[in-house]
């Protein structure tokens, strides 16, 4: 059975799809307790943002596949709205000092979470 045009953009989605959901495994399995205090700081925070784009990346690919349309409309930008809310609110961190993020990830990893700031 041949495939259209869509079928290879979906292949597109299907690999983004797999690569956010690898590098969110590197972040939360190599990124926090029992880690080297360097790659927490370094891991810990930046790996919120790609959590919003699994499912629309999943949506694309099925509905790709289904329609054979892998096209997005103005409307399917609304699907990428939670990850740029939430780069927005994770930009005061981004910016901050390497010695605050060491010092936020020796907090996290004494367990002791309330302090965070």
């Amino acid at each position: 059975m041949l495939r259209g045009v869509g079928f290879e953009k979906a292949n597109f989605y299907m690999g983004f799809y797999f690569f956010l959901i690898s590098s969110l495994l590197l972040v939360f399995s190599f990124g926090f307790k029992n880690s080297p205090l360097f790659w927490t700081a370094i891991l810990m925070g930046n790996g919120m943002p790609i959590m919003f784009l699994v499912g629309p990346f999943a949506f694309f690919y099925i509905r790709s596949l289904l329609t054979d349309n892998a096209k997005l409309s103005k409307l399917d930008y609304l699907h990428f709205a939670m990850f740029l809310i939430q780069i927005l609110a994770m930009s005061p961190h981004y910016f901050s000092s390497f010695e605050h993020k060491l010092q936020i990830a020796q907090t996290f990893q004494m367990g002791d979470a309330r302090n965070l700031s």
